[in-house]
């Protein structure tokens, strides 16, 4: 097996790319179109998919399975720039209001036209009232979505977003009229979804696997790839595959499979520090984690460095929700490392002792017992919660680690926030924006009833006047930057939160092809046209 470094690749440039188009309210030049040799038939192997084919049921990983189906106005690439895709052009002509203009003769896959209102229909998805989209966070500063002519798209926001076009970016758009015809069916296996993309949907399982095929008619250029198979597999069968020769590319391969990956020949392993955190998370907002002292108890029996060294197989300790990776670019390294420093002398540090004295003085001086959900498709988030288990149960917290499906974990942790108090996810950036996991997790508005990122339902009203005081300014103002460490410090001092570990990002691949910019927003790029022939 080989093993390459790569960069990470997404940083304040790529935001900027963005970001002073935003502010200058200029126009961004149209995409390219699909090039290079045609790769046939692929088997992939991904982290995540959805219960339904819908981008309100898409975030992170499982956008890179939707978007290439139902795909976005603005396309992120490996560069880290954003550029116009089913927009023509984008113009911001104040900092609350931006304007698409949509691309001439594009079409759903049943030959009927794209317009404003298939647009208008998928962005208000998210955030109209009763809306359960999983992306919900990223919508709570839009006020309204309106279609001003058949190809133009306005969308006013209530406080100026400084990161927008990237949730512009995210976010798949579907046919309005097939919307309509199927209710509350869309994205089921028996309706499935109509998109303009490069890759119709044909079959779909939930939450375990997606058949795409090629779209001859895509507007953008026949696309490399004839067929898709996407599927999240077990351990055992992830393996199998792969040592079959079944599998061409398996994306996030699990930290914990990595030793049993170094014996496999003809893969390629290509590593990216990614731009994620596995963290605890405490219900701040009701008994008995609404307690300072029992989430301190906690916090002391945990051991972020051995955690990180041993279950992590050489993955850096977290001091923050945010990666230290987002602020490539604000500020000098050595500036960012001693931030990050300070950060993790804020944390309580691994010490028993410690964690004894502050349960004796929480309200559960006896301990208490609590159920921790666990997803199987990341192995990790078991093996981190039954490690920290051994440890708290020496104080009297006794952690008991169950698995769930993903319907099951992502309303209990994310949508509805009705865990026993404690929980523990890998939660990734949806951009490289210094304030985008600072203000996912932190904001008050981000938490339940109208967000769901908030998972601990935090609220501190000098966090969120930190956060839109951030908003207001421009992506390239320095002081940025330093609200965000502002609100990171906060936070370590209030503890809704216990980062725990910053994971490496891996990328199997079998020898005949390569990939190209691999990078921790994968999900956002359109990754077909990045792997390649070996010898092309």
């Amino acid at each position: 097996m080989t093993i390459f470094d790569e960069p990470h690749r997404m940083t304040r440039r790529g935001l900027l790319a963005a970001g002073g188009a935003l502010a200058a309210g200029g126009l961004l030049a149209g995409c390219g179109r699909a090039s290079g040799r045609a790769l046939g038939a692929l088997t992939v192997s991904v982290p995540l998919l959805p219960d339904r084919l819908h981008t309100t049921r898409a975030v992170g990983p499982i956008l890179g399975v939707v978007l290439l189906g139902l795909e976005p106005l603005m396309l992120l690439g490996p560069d880290g720039a954003v550029r116009p895709n089913l927009a023509l052009s984008h113009e911001q002509p104040k900092p609350t209001r931006h304007v698409f203009r949509l691309r001439p003769g594009v079409r759903f896959w049943d030959g009927s036209p794209l317009t404003a209102d298939d647009v208008v229909a998928s962005f208000e998805a998210h955030f109209a009232k009763g809306s359960d989209s999983a992306a919900g966070s990223y919508w709570t500063t839009v006020a309204r979505v309106r279609a001003e002519r058949p190809d133009v798209v306005v969308v006013d926001l209530h406080r100026p977003q400084t990161d927008f076009v990237y949730t512009v970016a995210r976010t798949g758009v579907f046919s309005a009229a097939y919307a309509r015809r199927h209710g509350p069916r869309l994205g089921t296996p028996g309706v499935l979804n109509m998109g303009t993309g490069p890759y119709r949907f044909e079959t779909m399982t939930p939450y375990s696997r997606v058949l795409m095929t090629r779209n001859e008619r895509y507007w953008g250029g026949v696309p490399r790839a004839g067929r898709i198979d996407a599927q999240v597999l077990d351990k055992n069968g992830l393996l199998l595959g792969v040592q079959a020769g079944e599998i061409d590319v398996v994306f996030n391969v699990p930290n914990t499979h990595l030793a049993s990956f170094s014996d496999l020949r003809d893969v390629t392993l290509t590593k990216v520090v990614d731009a994620a955190v596995y963290k605890f998370n405490f219900s701040a907002g009701k008994e008995p984690w609404n307690d300072p002292h029992l989430r301190r108890a906690f916090a002391h029996t945990v051991d972020r460095a051995a955690i990180a060294r041993d279950v992590m197989h050489g993955a850096v300790p977290a001091a923050a929700p945010a990666p230290p990776a987002n602020f490539s670019g604000t500020m000098p390294e050595a500036k960012v490392q001693a931030a990050y420093a300070e950060l993790d002398r804020l944390l309580p540090a691994h010490d028993l002792a410690r964690a004894r004295r502050e349960l004796a003085a929480s309200s559960r001086p006896d301990g208490l017992d609590v159920t921790v959900l666990v997803l199987p498709s990341d192995p990790s988030l078991s093996s981190i919660t039954q490690t920290v288990a051994q440890s708290a149960a020496k104080i009297g917290i006794n952690v008991k680690v169950r698995e769930a499906d993903e319907g099951t974990y992502t309303n209990a942790v994310y949508l509805k926030h009705e865990t026993e108090g404690l929980s523990i996810d890998n939660f990734g950036a949806g951009s490289p924006d210094v304030l985008n996991v600072p203000d996912l997790v932190f904001h008050s508005r981000n938490s339940r009833p109208d967000g769901f990122t908030n998972v601990a339902d935090h609220r501190d009203a000098g966090i969120d006047a930190l956060l839109d005081e951030g908003a207001r300014l421009k992506a390239g103002d320095p002081a940025r930057a330093k609200l965000s460490l502002e609100v990171l410090a906060r936070g370590a001092r209030e503890l809704p939160y216990l980062p725990v570990a910053y994971p490496n990002l891996y990328l199997a691949l079998k020898d005949q092809y390569r990939f190209t910019g691999f990078n921790a927003y994968w999900w956002m790029n359109r990754w077909p046209d990045q792997l390649h022939p070996a010898g092309a």
